[in-house]
């Protein structure tokens, strides 16, 4: 099942990529802490709370001051039998894997934080707003992150997040 999960995770992150370029992400730091996060980070995310998880992949390069990148969330309900070949045409669509982007990023003082932009969640039928923080340690970057409904009486949902940033080997 997870490994399912992760070929849809790859195929749609290779459809996305090829459809539109990321959204530029604007971070707010000081030169010296945005000079050390240049690189290709990616990682993953999961909320116990909801069963959704998801990967996040962003990217900045040197001399910019604004990342690309986004999030791909999975529902916890998704499977493989939710694929359109999986499922007869009598069945109800389940909503699948959505991509998130990061509106906003700052940096200060070893510790990170931003928001995505606002999103449709097809389980409370309403707009979610999400927030993130957490610490950098070197090539790696973990924290928590806190999703409010918009929607009266449906509350929040919180999880955890970690991004590494790749190495890549001289060519």
């Amino acid at each position: 099942m997870r490994v399912v999960t992760r070929l849809s995770v790859l195929a749609l992150l290779a459809l996305g990529g090829c459809q539109s370029q990321r959204a530029a992400i604007p971070i707010a730091a000081e030169p010296e802490r945005l000079a050390s996060l240049v690189g290709e980070w990616h990682g993953e995310y999961a909320s116990p709370a909801t069963g959704r998880s998801g990967s996040i992949v962003f990217y900045l390069a040197e001399g910019e001051d604004h990342a690309h990148g986004d999030v791909l969330m999975i529902p916890g309900s998704f499977s493989a039998a939710d694929r359109p070949s999986g499922r007869s045409a009598a069945a109800p669509v389940r909503p699948g894997p959505q991509i998130l982007t990061i509106r906003f990023m700052q940096a200060e003082d070893g510790n990170v934080s931003g928001m995505l932009d606002r999103y449709w969640d097809p389980d409370c039928n309403c707009e979610v707003r999400t927030t993130f923080a957490g610490e950098i340690k070197g090539d790696r970057m973990e924290g928590t992150f806190v999703s409010v409904s918009g929607r009266p009486g449906v509350g929040r949902s919180t999880g955890w997040w970690a991004v590494t940033r790749r190495k890549h080997s001289p060519r």
